[in-house]
């Protein structure tokens, strides 16, 4: 989700900067304070050292934990925010900016295979373990391999536009799911938009 190019890490950064430059503006409960800070904080550091007494890497085990961290940045936005739901907008947004990444490296790749930028970021992008690049083999066609990590987050982020209303939004998260070749991913967001399209319908239309 960004981690290996380092946009998590400095969003953490700017976060934190936030915090502290309009420290005033915040206030958390303390039932609430306590209750994010065991979830979020004691519980994955209970189950990090049981995983290392079985037997489990220690180093991994706190690399795991560190990802609930955010957590606690983000409590003290969520709790005083008069629209706490623009932080999961904002979260979309993100996926569809993935999503347009997808379409326009797909396209790159299937329209201009063996041009120097297609190569040079093929090969860093299958290096670098972002997610599975190269070409797919379908029968006798051979069509490029486009498949991040977070492709799946693709799947609620479709929905979420959907019912939003913002239907070339969840178009291009449709489209960047098929093109990455996502075929749970299609799935599951082509069953959501037959629901919603009978929800929509009338009461004969949904009976039958």
């Amino acid at each position: 989700m960004g981690g290996d190019f380092g946009l998590k890490y400095a969003s953490y950064l700017l976060v934190a900067g936030f915090l502290v430059l309009r420290r005033d503006d915040f206030r958390v409960s303390r039932g609430i304070f306590f209750l994010v800070v065991f979830l979020f904080l004691v519980w994955p550091l209970i189950a990090a050292i049981q995983g290392t007494i079985r037997g489990g890497d220690l180093s991994r085990a706190l690399q795991r934990v560190t990802s609930f961290a955010p957590a606690l940045l983000v409590l003290p936005i969520v709790a005083t925010s008069g629209n706490p739901r623009r932080l999961l907008d904002a979260i979309m947004d993100s996926l569809l900016a993935l999503s347009v990444v997808i379409i326009c490296f797909f396209g790159l790749l299937a329209l201009f295979p063996r041009s120097s930028i297609s190569v040079s970021l093929l090969n860093y992008f299958h290096d670098s373990g972002h997610g599975y690049f190269g070409v797919r083999e379908v029968g006798s066609i051979a069509i490029p391999a486009v498949y991040f990590k977070a492709t799946l987050f693709l799947v609620p982020a479709f929905i979420w536009f959907l019912y939003k209303r913002r239907y070339l939004a969840s178009a291009l998260c449709y489209t960047g799911l098929v093109l990455a070749f996502s075929r749970s991913g299609a799935l599951i967001a082509g069953a959501a938009l037959v629901f919603h399209l009978v929800m929509q319908a009338s009461i004969k239309v949904r009976i039958g």
